[in-house]
């Protein structure tokens, strides 16, 4: 039961999500044809002859949509004022092969022009339904007194959603008057100009309302009567209208002025809205993209600065390295002047050990001969 449930609710879920979207389609493609005139006036329009030449475009676009929603809200709100049908009657012939045998009766089916039927009647519309008999003034139909006509209103299916039987007769007219109108219209029924004959509207329905659930595609109309004569026959609908169906038909130059107008404005409004959203949307990338540029801005400035203080520590540390390297290469020049010097002292006390005369020691002091002593100790060593 619980599974029966979701699906019937899923079921009506998705059937009102295709009406919603089948309804609303006009006004979305609206708004999406206004977004791309938005973007287009907001990015690509700059002189001033560029925005009169797109304000002229955009009131004549705006001007041209508004007619165009008035006429498809008319054809869709407004049904037809009249609907004339004709009426081919059949019926059976006596085996005489005169008179009529059967009572005239006819189908009338409310077919499309592609071959298709159609509900042409609008649902919830009161209508007047008329049968116009034309009559010829025989003895046979002033002698007709009172018949019957029978309609039967049916769907699709076939079933009957409304019936309705009505009496009728032809107007009366005494011979006096008949010759009077023999001799006034004799030379109009004499070049065929008029005719001798009357036409006798039968109201079927007075107030006749389509059924919503069995919309009637179709009608059969019996006329209960073996003497009846007539020419043709047709079948009309008059609808009558009230409220706001009654002004737009009745007076029609104002309610196109004022139904236009008003589309009008609320096209405008949905462009305003469009520019409004599109100038607030670029208005938001602009931002985005100073945003960046000022990042990007920062981050050059940030490189420049590291790759400056990279490029001032490796001159400080190869500068660091020159002193380090000279500082170096001063200390072993000391190091080998300070071991020259010693090996130059060395050289000059290096004395070969070899006998001094004698005069030589007499005539060194004693701390001479000391001195003397140890080097030679020093050297032998």
């Amino acid at each position: 039961m619980m599974a029966f449930r979701e699906r019937i609710t899923g079921v009506l879920q998705g059937g009102c999500t295709q009406v919603w979207a089948l309804g609303t389609w006009p006004f979305r493609k609206t708004f999406s044809v206004l977004e791309v005139i938005a973007e287009f006036i907001l990015t690509k329009v700059k002189t001033t002859a560029q925005k009169l030449v797109v304000l002229a475009l955009a009131c004549l676009t705006i001007l041209f949509m508004a007619v165009l929603l008035y006429a498809a809200f008319l054809h869709l709100y407004l049904p037809t004022a009249e609907i004339v049908r004709p009426v081919h009657f059949s019926f059976s012939v006596c085996p005489t092969g005169h008179g009529l045998c059967s009572f005239p009766s006819a189908n009338i089916t409310f077919w499309n022009q592609d071959g298709t039927r159609k509900e042409i009647l609008g649902a919830g519309q009161y209508y007047r339904v008329v049968l116009d008999l034309d009559m010829p003034d025989t003895p046979t139909n002033r002698n007709l007194g009172m018949f019957q006509v029978m309609m039967q209103m049916y769907d699709r299916d076939g079933y009957i959603s409304a019936e309705s039987k009505r009496t009728a007769m032809p107007k009366y007219r005494s011979l006096v008057m008949r010759m009077l109108d023999v001799f006034v219209l004799s030379p109009f029924y004499f070049f065929e100009l008029m005719e001798q004959k009357q036409l006798l509207d039968v109201e079927l329905f007075s107030y006749f309302v389509d059924d919503y659930y069995h919309p009637s595609v179709g009608a059969k109309i019996e006329i209960q009567s073996h003497m009846i004569q007539f020419y043709s026959a047709r079948l009309k609908f008059f609808a009558n209208f009230s409220g706001l169906k009654y002004i737009l038909y009745y007076w029609p130059m104002m309610s196109a002025l004022g139904g236009i107008l008003y589309n009008a404005m609320i096209i405008t409004a949905f462009l305003l809205l469009a520019i409004y959203k599109k100038a607030e949307t670029l208005r938001v990338i602009s931002q985005t993209l100073e945003l960046e540029a000022m990042q990007g801005g920062n981050q050059r400035r940030q490189d420049e600065n590291m790759s400056e203080e990279v490029v001032e520590a490796e001159v400080s540390s190869s500068s660091r390295n020159d002193e380090d390297k000279e500082s170096l290469d001063e200390s072993k020049s000391n190091q080998t002047k300070s071991t020259d010097q010693d090996d130059a002292d060395l050289d000059l006390y290096d004395l070969p050990i070899v006998q001094e005369p004698a005069d030589f020691l007499q005539a060194e002091d004693e701390q001479n001969v000391d001195f003397v002593a140890e080097l030679r100790h020093r050297r032998i060593n």
